[in-house]
């Protein structure tokens, strides 16, 4: 008995880039339809599923507090105006050019390299 050979191929998970077109997949439709949250489960939700491209958003940190505050026990819930413009900010940071999208060979790559750690 052989064990089969894994494929090896060009689109590993790893291999990502940030891609100048507009984003027209089907895949940002549950981020531009995700409601505003009404309890501290639905932020955390929201949270988690923008904190996976937190590395790709600038100043993620800061644009999130107002979100982050809302998770904590010692705060209650009020989710006004300073909450819904980061939850509308981070919904379209999600959604517009530039976005990460999957390599493909033979296009232009742009590579950024930060040697100071």
């Amino acid at each position: 008995m052989s064990i089969p050979k894994k494929k090896s191929g060009i689109f590993g998970p790893r291999r990502r880039k940030w891609d100048n077109r507009s984003f027209n997949c089907k895949n940002n439709i549950p981020v531009k339809k995700f409601p505003v949250p009404t309890t501290v489960k639905q932020v955390q939700g929201f949270l988690g599923l923008t904190g996976y491209f937190r590395k790709f958003i600038p100043a993620y940190y800061q644009i999130a507090k107002p979100l982050s505050g809302l998770t904590r026990k010692d705060n209650p819930f009020i989710f006004e105006q300073p909450q819904m413009e980061a939850f509308e900010k981070l919904k379209k940071l999600l959604t517009e050019s530039p976005v990460l999208s999957i390599f493909q060979q033979g296009r232009t790559t742009e590579l950024h390299t930060d040697a100071s750690q």
